[in-house]
């Protein structure tokens, strides 16, 4: 197994901003319930929102995998890249 297994969501954030200030407001809205909205409360799988400072993409790239068979999967490929 070369590369580590493919998650379920990918999630994509850009932030801009003419000061660092402006970066950190973003991020600090987001953290405090932007993926809440953007998500319209974790009943979307796939979602593109554009916003004046804000853009965040989630794909759905592995819709079969779960919690638990993503562990398994990361384990046995971290301890394969360990003996090699």
């Amino acid at each position: 197994m070369d590369n580590p297994p493919v998650a379920k969501y990918k999630l994509t954030i850009e932030f801009t901003g003419n000061s660092h200030e402006e970066l950190e407001t973003e991020i600090l809205y987001y953290q405090n319930g932007g993926y809440l909205l953007d998500s319209d409360y974790h009943k979307r799988d796939q979602f593109d929102v554009l916003g004046g400072r804000k853009t965040t993409r989630l794909e759905h790239t592995n819709p079969e995998m779960t919690p638990e068979r993503y562990d398994e999967e990361l384990q046995a490929w971290s301890a394969n890249r360990r003996e090699h």
